[in-house]
């Protein structure tokens, strides 16, 4: 006896926003709550083009028509299966009866009041062996004979009295910055203990403190590590970062430590003084075995905005171009390395979405922990008095993040209530506007737009694909 199959039909409440005829990967979105999903080839083929009522044997003959006039479909692995799960798992089909009446609905999740605080920003000490020009905070430059009272960075005692408050809440990753974080004595001693509480751990550095002592010491706690780069050449990189010298211990530290870890990534902050050296960079890193490659466009955040850096950086439209010409390049087949580019999602195609390439910024979902023990959202509250929360050691962390005015005012105006460009991009389910911080600067509301995509919109290149009909 032949088991009956369930008959299924698409979700009316999905349409389809977009294809990418080169890809054949699909955006539909939710004309109800605004969802979006990016479908893959075969699911956006089983989802559109069906009858409107269809099996799984359906889905496999409607495939096997595609396959035979379709080069890009016939080239594809193509597992049936998968595809059709995933449709079932993000609700764009839906179970029904022989006359393909549904006989479910999927219940869209409601956003929680309270989302889980899952990461931690600590900056754990605002002293620095470097002037980066670009740099967001003002540091203490601890170089060249002068030195850094360590004893005004937040203690010990109050870091571990937030994370150990902070993991009931849902703490999952925190990550180590500064200033430059191994400058700070007892760093060995503060990445253990966030080990042993089996929290991932993340450090942002400049690379100069890694000998291969310190190599070791991260690639066995498993830190995931993030050097940064700005130049293929000691001439470029030390012309940006103001100090000689840091270009050969940052390269030093790379190759102590990409033959013995895999969660090692470079990160380039990227201005007009360095555009022409990205491809240099990739190739150079890719030779040493690092396999990411982050592209970090210098903007307006903090004191940056501030300072003469404003004649450097690029401007909205020239990162859009930026993106666009990276991605033409593939360094994934030409290098063997994964570009990661940090902006807003409408500034990437479908498949650079898909695939990871850029970056959502958590907001919603982080606390930071300033130098001198003072709670924010992150860095901003270095500039931005107004958004600190309280103190490490002295503040209940469970009583700000269910309690706290800025925190609750922030998140009732994401996603829906941020205005302009980002109200009209079908995007804003998944970035729910971007970086706030960057935003906020503005106006000092959390409501604005994020300022690259107005920026586009307003000159009309924002992309048209991304725009709600």
């Amino acid at each position: 006896m032949v088991e009956k199959q369930t008959v299924w039909v698409r979700n009316p409440e999905y349409t389809l926003h977009y294809w990418d005829k080169e890809t054949y990967l699909g955006l539909i979105r939710n004309k109800n709550s605004g969802e979006t999903m990016i479908l893959s080839p075969l699911s956006l083929i089983i989802y559109t083009f069906s009858d409107g009522k269809f099996t799984i044997d359906d889905a496999y003959a409607l495939i096997e028509s595609y396959k035979s006039s379709n080069p890009i479909i016939n080239s594809m692995d193509t597992d049936i299966k998968w595809s059709f799960k995933n449709l079932i798992e993000k609700g764009a089909i839906l179970p029904s009866d022989e006359e393909g009446n549904r006989v479910s609905d999927r219940v869209v999740g409601s956003r929680k009041k309270v989302p889980e605080l899952s990461s931690i920003y600590l900056y754990v000490t605002q002293a620095c062996n470097l002037r980066c020009a670009h740099c967001y905070q003002r540091t203490d430059f601890t170089n060249k004979g002068r030195s850094h009272d360590f004893n005004q960075d937040v203690s010990m005692d109050d870091i571990f009295s937030v994370i150990d408050e902070a993991i009931p809440l849902g703490l999952s990753i925190v990550k180590i910055t500064g200033g430059e974080p191994l400058l700070r004595p007892n760093i060995k001693e503060l990445i253990t203990g966030l080990v042993a509480r089996n929290v991932e751990v993340a450090i942002e550095t400049n690379g100069t403190m890694i000998d291969s002592k310190m190599a070791a010491f991260l690639a066995k706690n498993m830190v995931n590590i993030s050097i940064s780069l700005d130049g293929s050449t000691a001439e470029r990189h030390d012309k940006i970062r103001r100090v000689k010298g840091a270009y050969d211990l940052a390269i030093q530290a790379i190759k102590h430590l990409a033959p013995i870890t895999s969660t090692l990534k470079v990160i380039t902050a990227v201005s007009k003084d360095n555009i022409d050296d990205i491809e240099n960079i990739s190739r150079l890193i890719a030779g040493m075995g690092v396999k990411e490659h982050k592209i970090n466009p210098v903007n307006e955040l903090g004191i940056t905005g501030e300072r003469e850096i404003r004649k450097i950086m690029l401007n909205p439209i020239e990162v859009h171009e930026l993106f666009k010409n990276l991605q033409k390049k593939d360094f994934e087949k030409k290098y063997g390395l994964h570009l990661f580019m940090e902006g807003p999602p409408s500034f990437f195609k479908l498949k650079e979405i898909a695939l990871g390439q850029c970056g959502s910024c958590p907001f919603l979902n982080i606390l930071g922990v300033l130098s001198n023990g003072e709670l924010s959202f992150c860095g901003i509250g270095y500039t931005e008095g107004e958004l600190k929360f309280g103190s490490a050691g002295m503040s209940s962390v469970k009583n700000i993040w269910e309690n706290n005015e800025i925190l609750k005012e922030a998140r009732e105006c994401m996603p829906n209530g941020i205005t302009g460009v980002c109200n009209k991009c079908v995007l804003l389910d998944r970035c729910h506007g971007s970086c706030r911080a960057l935003a906020y600067q503005g106006k000092r509301v959390f409501s604005e737009p994020h300022p690259w995509c107005q920026y586009l919109y307003e000159r009309g290149v924002f992309p048209a694909e991304y725009l709600v009909q």
